[in-house]
């Protein structure tokens, strides 16, 4: 052992007066002897940082004093402080090792240019769930109401921008008919987790998320369009439902829209009526953004009208009845016929007088 040695003797058993000291000093630095260690063991990143302390020993295991330390560590983002001097009297030197990316670091040193053996396991975690860093997107950002939908992912990542796993993720939407499935599970090793959404209403929705019950910033926008025309859902309607011949005309309305009832806007629609003597006119443009579209029937012939729709060619299960009623009597359109093959005179009879 490296130490100041008092050496003694006694000569046929009487103890000599005079002693001898002897420093024993340590050898040169031992790489297998040597260690390394950290405490903690594990950090968060971006945090506080590892305590690194390194012992240098000789082959015999005692402490080499006066030598430089220096520190080495693998990975990224790290910020290592080499220790401040030489090893002490204890043969002890230490530095610190903090970093900002989530991963294990292998640390190491060498004493005096010998690598020492060991090596010390730092585990450097993700930090708290950062609102502005994690993501979220939709995929595609637009669907038909009730048929689609749109795969919600949120991406949770530390203030520095590392994953974050076994976060638990809150998906909302804006807007009505909605269905919003919620991710199965936790944020996985790549911190993500995805949910869906699907809609009956057409509409923008704005999705949000909160992870582990931080609100992200970043919202996602998704367009919910409306589906193909249905012929069921939509309508015609007429006003007024009668109307004298030759006057008039009826309004007729048709509303497009889809099998979930949102309205179509930009639909082709066709009218078709019954009957004869019609004056027909079709919408003077296509349906409008509550998918309406009108247009007129008139006739000069008294019965009741049939009067249907298509939109877009598609036909409407729906038609409208339009009785059209006589007008009042025109002595000019009015006739007057006898139809006898015999016709009778009568005279009076010749009286004569009697004297």
């Amino acid at each position: 052992m490296a130490e100041p040695k008092t050496v003694s003797a006694t000569v046929t058993g009487t103890a000599l007066t005079q002693t001898a000291s002897v420093t024993v000093i340590a050898s040169t630095v031992s790489g297998a002897q040597s260690t390394v260690a950290a405490a903690p063991p594990s950090i968060a990143a971006g945090g506080a940082p590892t305590t690194i302390t390194v012992m240098a020993k000789d082959g015999f295991g005692n402490p080499v004093s006066g030598v430089a330390v220096t520190l080495a560590a693998t990975g990224s983002g790290n910020t290592l402080t080499q220790p401040a001097g030489p090893t002490g009297t204890n043969g002890m030197a230490a530095g610190t090792l903090a970093s900002t990316v989530a991963e294990t670091k292998t640390v190491s040193a060498t004493v005096n240019g010998s690598a020492v053996t060991q090596v010390a396991s730092v585990t450097v975690t993700a930090g708290a769930v950062s609102s502005s860093q994690s993501t979220l997107t939709a995929t595609p950002a637009s669907f038909a109401a009730g048929g689609g939908s749109a795969t919600i992912t949120v991406t949770a990542r530390d203030a520095n921008g590392n994953p974050v796993s076994g976060a638990t993720v809150l998906l909302t939407a804006s807007g009505s008919g909605n269905t919003v499935s919620q991710p199965s599970g936790p944020t996985n090793a790549s911190g993500v987790a995805a949910g869906t959404l699907s809609s009956t209403v057409a509409e923008t929705k704005t999705i949000s998320a909160s992870v582990s019950g931080t609100a992200l910033t970043q919202t996602a926008s998704i367009t919910v369009t409306t589906g193909a025309v249905s012929a069921t859902q939509s309508s015609v309607a007429a006003a007024p439902t009668s109307f004298t011949a030759g006057a008039g005309p009826a309004t007729i309305t048709v509303t497009a829209r889809d099998g979930a009832g949102n309205p179509i806007a930009g639909a082709t629609v066709v009218l078709a009526a019954t009957g004869s003597g019609n004056a027909l006119t079709q919408p003077a443009g296509p349906t409008t953004a509550s998918g309406v579209a009108t247009g007129t029937l008139g006739s000069t012939v008294a019965e009741l009208k049939a009067v249907s729709a298509s939109v877009n060619g598609t036909a409407l299960a729906q038609t409208v009845g339009v009785t059209v009623t006589a007008g009042a009597v025109s002595t000019a359109q009015s006739a007057l016929a006898v139809n006898s093959a015999t016709m009778v005179t009568w005279r009076p009879a010749t009286r004569t007088a009697i004297r």
